[in-house]
Order: C-alpha cells, then structure tokens, then sequence
C-alpha cells in the first residue's frame, strides 16, 4: 500500500500543470514544496460501474508506483486520470503505459 505521505490529499486541485496524455490515462504534474511526490488516481464511472472493477484499476496503479517509488524524483504531486481504454488493457500493458509516461514528464530519476 503506498505510504499516506506520498497520497495527495482530495483538497489539493491540479488545475493548471503539465499535462501528459497516453494511450490509457491522463497525467497532470505540478511541482509541490514538499520533500517527496504525492499521487493521485482517478477512475470515472464513464470507465466501468462496477466499483470493484475501477478500485483494481486504481490498485494497478499504485501497486506500480509504490514498487517504483525510488526511481521517481521527489517533489511532484501527480493526478493520474484513466481514460475508457484502459477497461480493455491487461496489467503489462497498464504498467508499460506508466513506464513511457513516467519518461515522457522526465519524472524518473
């Protein structure tokens, strides 16, 4: 589970940061003033009605940030945000997506 530091509490709005679109979700990054990146994941039910099918997406998403942590620079809040193509997708693609996005926002370390 990721740590509750690195979770980015629901007041905190990304309104104007940069954004990074994929083949699955929508990523926005804004720098923050803290010593470490907090995340945030959000899976509309435009995606799926069904809760416990978005909480596994939701879940794949923090399961590979958690594991990658260290290899992400400190000091960003960042809001993933699924798009509906990612209803079809299996766990390596999902992961192979966040990888390239990671790279794309020169996020990783």
């Amino acid at each position: 589970m990721l740590k509750k530091k690195n979770r980015l509490p629901k007041e905190i709005k990304i309104k104007d940061g940069n954004r990074f679109s994929s083949k699955f979700f929508l990523t926005v990054a804004i720098k923050n003033r803290e010593g470490f990146s907090r995340f945030g994941f959000v899976v509309s039910k435009k995606i799926d009605k069904r809760a416990s099918f978005r909480n596994r997406i939701k879940r794949q998403l923090r399961f590979y940030v958690e594991k990658n942590l260290d290899q992400i620079r400190e000091g960003i809040d960042m809001l993933f945000i699924a798009k509906k193509e990612i209803a079809g997708a299996n766990t390596k693609e999902i992961y192979d997506c966040l990888e390239d996005t990671l790279k794309k926002g020169r996020f990783l370390k």
